[in-house]
């Protein structure tokens, strides 16, 4: 949290440095994940098929909550929520600023 509010105080166009370089390391990241996860798959080995079956895929809802299935869907896109707004959020502070330095 410390660091969290260090760098809050730091002026925007540092922010958007830290911001472009972490969001270019997560692409990177990306990029590298969906080629090693193929890459490294062994369920043949294990006697299985290499894929599963997309009844299993998109059929099957993992019940990792209380909650009713629809609820539980619902709530595995709140990562994602909060990853995107806090992304936006550097967005639209880089545009606030390059707009008022320009005006």
């Amino acid at each position: 949290m410390m660091i969290h509010s260090v760098m809050a105080s730091f002026p925007t166009r540092w922010i958007a440095r830290v911001n472009s370089a972490g969001s270019t390391f997560n692409i990177i990241a990306l990029i590298i994940v969906i080629i090693l996860i193929p890459a490294a798959c062994d369920r043949t080995a294990h006697g299985l098929s290499k894929f599963n079956p997309s009844a299993e895929v998109w059929g099957n809802i993992y019940q990792g909550t209380a909650w009713p299935d629809g609820v539980s869907v619902l709530m595995s896109f709140v990562s994602v929520i909060w990853t995107m707004s806090g992304y936006d959020r550097y967005v639209l502070s880089n545009r606030v600023r390059l707009s008022a330095s320009s005006s």
